[in-house]
């Protein structure tokens, strides 16, 4: 099988010809992933190529804000960089500040949008525009992935905005004490997230044709919500209402959605579920989760397809020998019967790639390679 063929077949509950190996942010054939260009990354990056599975991220029509309304700041002190933005909304300015280092590729957020429920109305208050729904260079990218892979387009959902706009303790404590002002700003993203989907999937469909539905959205945001951070019981009026909609809007499209939500999901898994998601991802297991594989596995059955399992730390910092254990554990807890995607819950950002993460990507890939048969 190619790997195009492979994760169509797990997707869609048919037997391949082995366990599909995925390293998730590290994708070989994307001109935009950085780690290709970054030599210290070189050799893995050609080793994933030959041996791995891709679902390479795709971009999409987003919203932006209309011209005039931002103002950036850049200044650099020492290694770092600093970006302040600011929002100019009719109701009151809004304010963030972001900053970053050559040597970590990740963003640091040092000042939120939103500081109080009041900065809602101002947030809402910013005229929003939805980009060119042009989807030519999508069918482009997916034409040039060919056998490689599939297409893997991130969409939020409403809670991944609202809990990025402020910071997470504030998030928290107002979807408590102010949750009907919290789900208002939600109802308001969602109906935006809604517009911006149904366009993309019609575009989708008008420029793929059938290929389409060879498509998997990753939607991001759930993981706001889980346990310790809020009760359960908030989960279906600040996730469900709004995802469900959101999925069925894409398979109404005939593509196919992977819901993402790091951290502790065993009491929110019947919400999960209740979205029907083609995909899970990516399956964190106790500590960092609250729920181990194969248990997963036992609750999910044949509804769904399993990513995950390996945590990015041990790649970074256990022994060849760990991550050889913990592989060969992953495919005696999930492999059975298909609808199962072995993966890292994320991908190193430090630059250079340190020898040990090199080595332990290689013997992660190796093992799945040999106990991923069928």
């Amino acid at each position: 099988m190619t790997s195009r063929e492979r994760l169509l077949a797990v997707l869609k509950g048919e037997l391949p010809d082995r366990v599909p190996i995925s390293t998730y942010e590290l994708q070989p054939q994307s001109t935009a992933s950085w780690e290709n260009h970054e030599p210290s990354y070189a050799p893995l990056m050609a080793f994933i190529e030959q041996h791995c599975d891709t679902m390479m991220f795709a971009g999409t029509a987003g919203w932006r804000f209309a011209e005039g309304q931002t103002e950036v700041e850049t200044w650099t002190e020492g290694d770092w960089t600093h970006h302040r933005t600011l929002l100019h909304s009719p109701l009151g300015d809004l304010t963030t500040h972001h900053a970053s280092k050559a040597d970590v590729v990740t963003t640091w957020t040092l000042e939120h949008a939103l500081k109080t429920p009041d900065d809602i109305d101002k947030y809402l208050a910013l005229d929003f525009q939805l980009g060119d729904v042009d989807m030519s260079g999508f069918f482009a990218e997916q034409d040039r992935l060919g056998e490689a892979g599939i297409l893997l387009p991130g969409v939020a959902d409403p809670v991944c905005i609202a809990a990025e706009a402020f910071e997470m303790s504030q998030f928290l404590l107002y979807s408590i004490t102010d949750t009907d002002k919290m789900l208002y700003f939600l109802d308001a993203l969602g109906e935006r997230l809604i517009d911006q989907l149904r366009l993309v999937c019609k575009a989708g469909v008008e420029t793929c044709g059938e290929r389409f539905g060879e498509v998997l959205f990753r939607l991001c945001g759930p993981e706001y919500v889980t346990p310790p951070y809020l009760s359960p019981k908030y989960f279906n009026r600040f996730v469900t209402r709004y995802v469900k909609p959101m999925a069925d809007l894409i398979h109404e499209a005939g593509a196919m959605m992977r819901y993402h939500s790091h951290g502790k999901i065993r009491h929110v898994l019947d919400e999960i579920m209740a979205t029907e998601p083609d995909g899970i991802d990516p399956l964190e297991g106790p500590p960092d989760g609250d729920i181990d594989l194969a248990e997963l596995k036992r609750l999910t059955g044949d509804r769904t397809c399993l990513f995950g399992n390996l945590q990015l730390k041990l790649l970074e910092h256990g022994t060849p020998q760990q991550v050889r254990e913990t592989v060969v554990q992953c495919m005696q807890d999930a492999k059975e019967g298909g609808r199962y995607v072995i993966m890292p819950t994320a991908a190193p950002i430090n630059i250079p790639l340190s020898p040990q993460a090199d080595t332990n990507y290689r013997v992660f890939i190796e093992t799945a390679l040999e106990f991923g048969g069928y």
